[in-house]
This record gives C-alpha cells, sequence and structure tokens, in this order.
C-alpha cells in the first residue's frame, strides 16, 4: 500500500474518532430509554444527507445499542435488570439476544451480523417487535476476530465462530422459549406470535401453573410446526454458485490440513460436506422449503447494498445489478435453509427440553445447555474448537499467544 493511502486511511480513522459520540450524553440518552431514539430518528428523518447526518446516524447507533439502527429503529438494553423494569412497566415480555460480541458493532458474531440485516431491517418485523415487547441483549463471550493479511496491502478481517439465540422471557427474566439461529422474518414473527399470549401471562402465574402452561404450549407448539412443516409441499430447487477453493486446498496435504482446517472453516472460508444440504450447495444447487417466506424487503435489500458486498477480484469492487440480485437470491434461499434447519432440528430439541424440565430453568441454566448441546460451543472451551489441540503444527506454542 503506498504511503499516500495509508495517510488517507489514518486522516480518515482519526475524523471518525473526533466525530465520535459523546459518551456522556449518550449515557444521558440512554438513561431516557426508547423515547429518546425516536426523537433522534425524528431528526435523523429530517435531515438531507450531509455530514451532519452521518455524525447522527453514530450517536443513534450508540443510544440504540445497535448497528444500522436507523434502518432497525430498535432500542435494545443491555442491561436485563432495566429490561425486566421496562417490562413490569409497560406489560410486555422481554425478547433477549445472547450472541457473541456486541450488536452495536460490525464484527459481531455471523448469526447476529444477519440479524441486522434479514430480520431487524424488515419493517413489518421491527414494528413489531417495538409494540410487542422490550428488547435486550448480553453477549456470551467476545467474538473471536481474524484479520487474514496477504502482504500486498489486501487484508480480509471477519469474525470466527460463534452462534447466537433469541430468548423470549416473561417480564421476570424466567425464560420460556428459544429461537436458536437463524429464521426467515415470517417465520421469526410467527414464532413469536404463538409464545406471545404465554409470555404476556406467565409473570402473573403461580410456579406450577407456569409449568403446566409451559409444557402444554411447547407440546402443541412441537406438534404443530412438525405438521407445518410437513405439508410444506414440494421442494424449490435454487441454483447457488458453487464454493470451492480454500477447504479443497487443505486436502491436498494431509499434515497440513489438521492444523489449519479448524481456523479455515470457523472462518467462514469453506464449507464442511457433513450432510445432504451442504453437498447440493457446493455443487451449485439447493433445495429448499417455505422459500417465499424468506423473501428480503426493501429495506433490507438497501442496507445489503449500503454494505456493498464485493466482487473478489483484483482489484476488489461492490458487486452491482444483476451479480448482486443473484447474490441476495443466494442469502434467500439459504436463510429458508437456516429456518428449516432451526425448526426442525435445533428448536424442536428446545421443545422437547422443556416438555420434560421439572420446572421452568432460570436464563444461565437454559443458556448454557443452549451453547453446550445446541451450538456446540460450551463455556468450558476456551478456544471454541479452533485451536488445532493434538496437532503438531510447525508453530512456537501451536500459535497461541496469551
Amino acid at each position: 500500500m503506498n504511503p499516500l493511502m495509508l495517510l488517507a486511511l489514518w486522516l480518515a480513522s482519526l475524523l471518525q474518532t473526533l466525530d465520535a459520540p459523546d459518551p456522556h450524553e449518550v449515557a444521558r440518552l440512554r438513561a431516557q430509554g426508547p423515547p429518546a431514539l425516536d426523537r433522534l430518528l425524528a431528526q435523523y428523518d429530517a435531515l438531507p444527507n450531509c455530514a451532519e447526518k452521518d455524525a447522527l446516524e453514530r450517536t443513534i447507533d450508540a443510544v440504540a445499542a445497535q448497528r444500522y439502527a436507523t434502518v432497525s429503529r430498535l432500542y435494545w438494553y443491555t442491561d436485563l435488570d432495566k429490561a425486566q423494569a421496562a417490562a413490569r412497566a409497560s406489560g410486555k415480555p422481554i425478547l433477549s439476544l445472547r450472541m457473541l460480541g456486541r450488536l452495536d458493532e460490525d464484527l459481531s458474531c455471523a448469526n447476529s451480523r444477519l440479524f441486522r440485516v434479514v430480520l431487524y431491517a424488515d419493517e413489518d418485523l421491527s414494528a413489531f417487535l417495538r409494540e410487542s415487547f422490550v428488547l435486550h441483549w448480553s453477549s456470551e463471550r467476545p467474538v473471536p476476530h481474524v484479520t487474514i493479511d496477504f502482504g500486498d496491502g489486501r487484508k480480509i478481517e471477519t469474525t470466527v465462530t460463534g452462534n447466537s439465540a433469541h430468548y423470549v422471557l416473561d417480564a421476570e427474566g424466567r425464560p420460556l422459549d428459544v429461537l436458536p439461529g437463524l429464521y426467515s422474518a415470517v417465520a421469526f414473527r410467527r414464532e413469536l406470535e404463538a409464545v406471545l399470549p404465554l409470555a404476556r401471562e406467565s409473570a402473573g402465574l403461580s410456579d406450577a401453573a407456569r409449568l403446566q402452561r409451559v409444557r402444554a404450549y411447547h407440546t402443541s407448539r412441537s406438534l404443530a410446526s412438525a405438521q407445518m412443516w410437513a405439508a410444506s409441499g414440494a421442494p424449490v430447487r435454487v441454483t447457488i454458485a458453487p464454493r470451492v477453493g480454500v477447504v479443497e486446498a487443505e486436502t491436498r496435504t494431509i499434515s497440513k490440513s489438521r492444523g489449519e482446517t479448524p481456523l479455515v472453516l470457523g472462518a467462514g472460508l469453506g464449507s464442511v460436506p457433513i450432510d445432504s444440504l451442504v453437498r447440493t450447495w457446493r455443487a451449485g444447487e439447493l433445495s429448499v422449503w417455505r422459500l417465499d417466506e424468506a423473501r428480503l424487503g426493501s429495506a433490507a435489500c438497501a442496507l445489503i447494498v449500503r454494505l456493498a458486498p464485493m466482487d473478489w477480484g483484483v482489484p476488489a469492487e461492490p458487486v452491482r445489478g444483476e451479480a448482486l440480485d443473484e447474490r441476495i437470491q443466494a442469502l434467500e434461499a439459504m436463510v429458508a435453509a437456516d429456518t428449516e434447519l432451526a425448526e426442525l432440528s435445533l428448536h424442536s430439541r428446545v421443545h422437547r427440553w422443556f416438555i420434560s424440565l421439572p420446572a421452568v430453568p432460570t436464563f444461565a441454566t437454559l443458556n448454557e445447555r443452549v451453547y453446550r448441546e445446541l451450538f456446540l460451543t460450551p463455556a468450558a472451551d476456551p478456544w471454541l474448537g479452533l485451536s488445532s489441540a493434538g496437532v503438531i503444527t510447525g508453530l512456537p506454542r501451536d500459535g497461541i499467544v496469551r
């Protein structure tokens, strides 16, 4: 990278730092809750495109505690006690996002980044969330960051591993359901609407009555979901550009592969051919059910355009036109597949847990089980499965820096 480009990047970083929101002002506004966010959004909407509007957007993200909050218009609590107080005052239950990293940073875990595009940017869903829930997020742990430096000024900065889940809590913070992983906006709302009556009445029930209602809800919901998916009709075949390259390259040398594959796969640089869904995707085709429910709305597509997906040529350039449309269609197909996986595999296990539990679990107990059994990233593993344990890598201390 030439010196002039380095200077330009340094100046841009300096200007962004100088123009960062005042933390004391952000704290004051956050203490006022959603009304403060509404006032800021009204100011934002009234401004033409200008530097002042860009600066206000950064303040809005900080006050909302969510990146791209000018699109979602959602206010998130980051303190569960305050969320519970707001829930009691409003009569609304809590929707609590558990994630790796932070929702107000670009480099949060991959699921939460897609939530901002697929779910929170959906205008109908975001309106429903504002009307029906007090929103809260918390971090399971920091999300691992990866920088791949090609040595010529080009870098890829991304995150590695980590899954997210939305917990439906009553006003006292008791979990009633979990939606693990990524859903389409339509399916996400359908599941939340189903549990909403229980969530609204839970705080007023005795422990015994609550347990009975929770078991009955999960029994009926498990059956209804299975019946709905069984009646989904024929799948839709979607053509997707096959993902080839780095994983295949890793297989050319066994000893190299053993040391590098965990990081390659965790960083999303390749796909694991472990089931028929992934195999068909790698072959350039994916069969999915309920694809129409995964179609992205105009606000979500506009946010994708703003994020500027790249054409990976040299030099890399933003994708536009028909090529971008193809990428959006591929994302919709993958969201439809993720919704199917979430409902028929992950959420169905959650239903069985609640049906058989002797008492409604605490958030901490349920969350530990979700990350250990569903997401396979238990808190007991400090390396999130990314270390090359038991493999000689040829690096000092296997590349671990402490």
